[in-house]
């Protein structure tokens, strides 16, 4: 049943039992007529998809005031009430019901906003907290959500709430109290756009005492509004956004519709309030009525300007804060025994089994035996590989041999003292002797090489294979993640339905099947340059860092690697979508990705990974520190804190989602670290860049409130 016969049913009904004489009868059934056409016109302007407050509330502003401005309704509802005598602010009440729906559809879209300031006030410092003015924000906002939930359970119960209780909830409304709508409106409007008001809070511009100048740096704070101090905020604390769900822009973006929305929800139960006080013949307040439209529109007006300036200037990238408990595969991925910290003897690297060379001088080199089955009888061999970078450190040592499933060795210790690596209690039987020894004049030492050596436990496979949404469900990408199948890293996509004006739908998302692959660990084998995965070597093992965007009005609907100059290279495609309705052009997706190598007239630059340790034993949270035309290699960590045993970077598992899901317009790999740690490589995403999308409505009447917070 829809609006319109709902309301004739009731009206049937309601003129039963009043038993009107047809005169009477006719003239009701008249006006009902128009104040049907009438409330229609305000829930297809409040309904309409221009009315989303997602930067569209002001496109709807002037259709929306336009209705409730007209007179006439407070005309044809006195004029109904005085024939029926009967429920008249019973009626008007559920035609306000109607206008729910689409403010309780914003609502869903921005509850995980509430969380996210949630979140961030806990993190802020409680100086900070007072300055940038979230607790103010939060605490204006709640009193107005409440009464507007006293407002819907008000419509619920319209049959059985009292005439005095829907008089004191519109008393409330609209009454002069610092705690009534307009008032905590007007409050929550001078956070955003301080007026002169907020002067009276701050000290005397003169005042030299300490606790003045604090006053006065309040004061700055103050004029500048809740957005441009949430902007600064931001910037400064760049580091810690990782742990929000949303990019700066989107967060700041959602804050203002929240504004805006709590705005409308006052409003509505504003003249709501005046309607029902003149059915309940209180006054006319047809006057009061258009001063709330007008004060209505500035706060839009305002609000609209000042979000706009400020959104245009923040980031809209987004990516995920390193786990503090990592736990690999779920929030992290590594690659094993790519490189790793080798023992040998120069006896064994050379055909000759010759000690006439030292240890620096075999830069490239291959285990040809096990001299006298010494130490190298009791490791892992690496005679199937290749060794780089062969060191000597001392000649004799105990060596703690791993129980781990891709280290060799935990620690080393020579004679002298000297200890690389972190000691720990070795497993009985586990630790032994590796000491090097005379030739006649020769020294046949013991060197620490580097082993390149694909096999069952070397880990080092990365599908080239693309990741592509299901373009027959008109699906684009929405997340993405590092995952290991089968010893192959492989890019996975979460994928959805795109809606209209930057949306997903929520209920269609899911992570699209990566395709097993096969790898062929034979280090013998010709690698096929056409294959679908790409093997990291001594030779080539570069992954490169960028920033991909989306031209204007296109967004990612797959990703790739590729490999250029011998490098492993990110692409992705990207389809034109139309805003208004989400439809994607998937016939015009092209692939585009950073061509630029290191020998390019723009060169990559390489990320310098001094002497690091394994990442799990990073002391503080790795932040971004490299991403953009430059690229890393993967080799093994520090010989003397690790041994030599890991492959480094990591990769970051965790997944990469904005909240809500959004339009994906950008994908970018970075690197994330500390000095003296191997790091991680993570995702991080673009989303969609609203701000051609917060439209000002256009008004005389309004002041810029940048002047005007620049000139106070």
């Amino acid at each position: 049943m829809n609006l319109t016969s709902a309301f004739w049913i009731l009206l049937f009904f309601s003129l039963v039992k009043a038993q009107l004489d047809p005169a009477s009868l006719v003239q009701i059934i008249a006006t009902s007529i128009a104040l049907v056409k009438y409330v229609a016109d305000i829930w297809k302007a409040i309904s309409n998809e221009t009315i989303k407050i997602e930067g569209e509330l002001g496109e709807a502003l002037p259709d929306l005031t336009k209705i409730l401005e007209n007179k006439e309704l407070q005309n044809m509802t006195l004029e109904w009430t005085n024939l029926m005598k009967y429920s008249a602010d019973r009626k008007v009440l559920s035609q306000f019901a109607a206008m729910n729906a689409r403010l309780d559809g914003m609502n869903q879209k921005l509850s995980s906003l509430e969380l996210s300031l949630s979140r961030l006030v806990r993190q802020l410092p409680v100086t900070v907290r007072f300055e940038v003015g979230l607790d103010r924000i939060l605490t204006l906002i709640r009193p107005i959500h409440s009464l507007y939930d006293n407002f819907r359970l008000y419509q619920q119960e319209r049959d059985q709430i009292e005439k005095l209780t829907l008089e004191d909830f519109a008393l409330t409304i609209v009454s002069h109290s610092t705690t009534s709508i307009r008032s905590l409106l007007w409050q929550l409007h001078d956070s955003v756009l301080p007026g002169p008001f907020s002067l009276e809070w701050t000290s005397p511009p003169n005042s030299t005492s300490i606790r003045g100048r604090r006053k006065i740096r309040k004061r700055r704070f103050i004029l500048e509004g809740i957005f441009h101090q949430f902007k600064n905020y931001l910037e400064v604390y760049n580091g810690e956004l990782c742990n929000l769900t949303k990019s700066p822009q989107q967060l700041i973006y959602d804050l203002y519709n929240l504004l805006a929305l709590t705005d409308a929800k006052g409003y509505a139960m504003m003249q709501f309030s005046w309607m029902l006080l003149k059915i309940y013949e209180k006054g006319d307040f047809t006057r009061e009525s258009d001063l709330a439209r007008q004060e209505f529109e500035k706060r839009v007006t305002e609000k609209a300007q000042v979000a706009r300036s400020v959104i245009s200037q923040m980031s809209n990238w987004y990516d995920r804060c390193i786990n503090e408990k990592p736990v690999e595969n779920e929030t992290y991925i590594q690659f094993t025994e790519v490189l790793q910290g080798y023992v040998v003897n120069e006896v064994d690297l050379n055909t000759e089994n010759t000690c006439k060379e030292e240890c620096k001088s075999y830069t490239a080199a291959q285990e040809f035996g096990c001299h006298k089955k010494t130490f190298c009888n009791s490791e892992k061999r690496c005679d199937q590989g290749k060794l780089h970078g062969c060191t000597f450190f001392e000649a004799d040592s105990s060596v703690c041999m791993s129980t781990s499933p891709h280290r060799r060795y935990d620690w080393i210790e020579y004679k002298s003292g000297r200890l690389i690596g972190q000691k720990t209690e070795c497993r009985t039987g586990n630790t032994k002797r590796a000491d090097s020894w005379w030739r006649f004049l020769y020294h046949c030492s013991n060197c620490i090489c580097l082993c390149d050596q694909p096999g069952p436990r070397s880990d080092r496979y990365v599908s080239l294979r693309p990741a592509v949404a299901d373009v027959l469900s008109g699906n684009i990408v929405t997340g993405v993640r590092f995952v290991k199948e089968g010893r192959v890293v492989h890019i996975q996509i979460q994928e959805g339905k795109s809606l209209p004006r930057g949306s997903v739908n929520a209920s269609s998302m899911q992570w699209r099947p990566v395709e097993p692959i096969t790898p062929n660990d034979d280090s013998t084998a010709l690698i096929n340059k056409y294959s679908d995965y790409a093997t990291l070597t001594y030779e080539e093992r570069a992954l490169d860092l960028d920033h991909l965007m989306a031209p204007q009005g296109h967004v990612v609907i797959g990703l790739r690697f590729r490999r250029l100059g011998g490098h492993i290279n990110l692409e992705m495609q990207v389809a034109p979508i139309e805003f208004f309705n989400g439809w994607v052009d998937y016939g015009s997706a092209v692939w585009i990705g950073n061509d630029n190598t290191p020998a390019s007239e723009e060169s990559r630059k390489q990320v310098q990974l001094h002497n690091p340790d394994t990442p799990l034993r990073t002391p503080s949270r790795p932040l971004e520190d490299a991403g953009d035309n430059e690229y890393v290699e993967f080799q093994a960590s520090s010989i003397e804190k690790d041994v030599g045993q890991t492959t480094i970077p990591f990769l970051d598992a965790q997944a990469v989602i904005p909240q809500p899901p959004m339009w994906i317009t950008g994908i970018a790999l970075v690197h994330k670290g500390n000095p003296g740690y191997g790091g991680y490589v993570a995702f991080k995403v673009a989303t969609y860049n609203m701000t051609d999308h917060i439209l000002v409505p256009n008004s005389k009447s309004v002041s810029d409130p940048e002047k005007e917070i620049n000139t106070v």
